[in-house]
This record gives C-alpha cells, sequence and structure tokens, in this order.
C-alpha cells in the first residue's frame, strides 16, 4: 500500500451519469455541473432513510451560483456577495453609483415571491493619496429608497477617513419593522462624497443574507 493516500474525483452529471477514478494529490473532490446547465444543484445532502436502497428527504442543496440552502425545499437560500466600488463610482451621482440617492446595489431583487433578509455586510475602504470631502452618514437600506436596516457609521469615520478602515454592518436591534418583498438591499450614503482632487480610495462589501420563497 502505498504511504501517500489517493483522492478520488468525481464529476457528477445531472442526468445521474458521471466520471469516477484515482485523482492527483492536492486536487479536492469536485462537483461539476453538466455543460450548458445553468440550474441543476451541483451539490445535496440526504437525511438517512429507512433502507440504504431508499433516498432519504433532501436537507441542503448548493446551488448554481454557490448559494447554500438552509432548508431542504429550497425555501431559504443563505448567500454572501462582493461588491467592489471604484474611486470613480464612489464620488459619481448617477443610478447605481455610490452618490446616488438609492446608493449601491449589495444583493440584487431576488424576483417575485422571494425576500431578501439581511444578516450582516463589511466594508472595507482601502484610502489612497487624500481623502474624500462632503458625504453623509452611511447605513444598509432596503433599495429604491427604502428605510434603513441598519445603524449609520459617519463619513468621517468611514469614506471620508484620512486612513483604512473595516466597518461592519448589522440588523437594527429595535421592534420589528416591515420588510419589502422583491426588493434589493443597498449600500447608501446621506449625501454624496466629493473628489477633492486626488482621492483614490476604493470600497468593497462583504453582504451575507438571506433568500426567502414566500
Amino acid at each position: 500500500m502505498s504511504a501517500t493516500p489517493t483522492r478520488t474525483r468525481v464529476l457528477a452529471w445531472p442526468n445521474g451519469a458521471g466520471a469516477s477514478g484515482a485523482g492527483v494529490a492536492g486536487v479536492p473532490l469536485a462537483a461539476q455541473a453538466a455543460c450548458g446547465d445553468t440550474t441543476s444543484h451541483l451539490f445535496e445532502a440526504y437525511a438517512a432513510a429507512t433502507r440504504n436502497d431508499v433516498q432519504g428527504t433532501l436537507v441542503t442543496f448548493v446551488d448554481p451560483s454557490g448559494n447554500l440552502s438552509v432548508s431542504g425545499n429550497g425555501s431559504t437560500l443563505l448567500c454572501t456577495s462582493l461588491t467592489a466600488i471604484s474611486s470613480a463610482n464612489t464620488t459619481a451621482v448617477t443610478a447605481g453609483t455610490f452618490g446616488h440617492a438609492n446608493g449601491v446595489i449589495l444583493a440584487a431583487a431576488p424576483g417575485l415571491g422571494y425576500l431578501l433578509e439581511l444578516i450582516s455586510a463589511v466594508m472595507s475602504y482601502t484610502y489612497a493619496t487624500a481623502a474624500y470631502t462632503g458625504g453623509g452618514n452611511i447605513s444598509v437600506n432596503i433599495g429604491a429608497g427604502g428605510s434603513a436596516l441598519t445603524g449609520v457609521i459617519a463619513a468621517a469615520s468611514s469614506v471620508g477617513a484620512g486612513s483604512s478602515n473595516i466597518i461592519q454592518f448589522v440588523p437594527l436591534s429595535t421592534a420589528g419593522f416591515a420588510l419589502t418583498a422583491n426588493t434589493s438591499i443597498n449600500l447608501v450614503a446621506a449625501s454624496a462624497f466629493t473628489q477633492p482632487g486626488t482621492a483614490a480610495g476604493t470600497i468593497k462589501v462583504f453582504t451575507t443574507y438571506r433568500i426567502h420563497k414566500l
């Protein structure tokens, strides 16, 4: 027997056909959808059944976008997205940019019959050359001009600061408040940041949220 354990690499296809064989050390177990298939699950896990030849209840799966289901029937998906905001988009005021009244979309509207639930958002600001001027308090809001989902961070402590910083936004810990189905989650500044001439800082936002099927 070899002293180095071998690994098995499996390619699982939606129609049940597949291939397996001895893999190469360092290559992880892989699951790949068939070419052109954008709807089938990449991974599924089932609960124990009454017999080994009987399929149990589906308890979780990974969809084609890499989202993890936290309910076997797919009614809730757990997602994390990365939104990058360039220096130009930090001060721009057109729709879809950070300076616009509705801010930048962190998680797109999920479609009719679905709802987004914010878990947290982490904003990483990387300072470069000079600080942005102007600006206002920043929060994570319901899209399309909706209300704030989180508390705020002041401009001077975030994008208007003279150094890099990392900020975490969490849902408001107040009495329950209304959410809006099929609406995005946005990063919004109360007023637009402005370019003093050489500011070149950039923003990354890591957003964790659930998609619920209503």
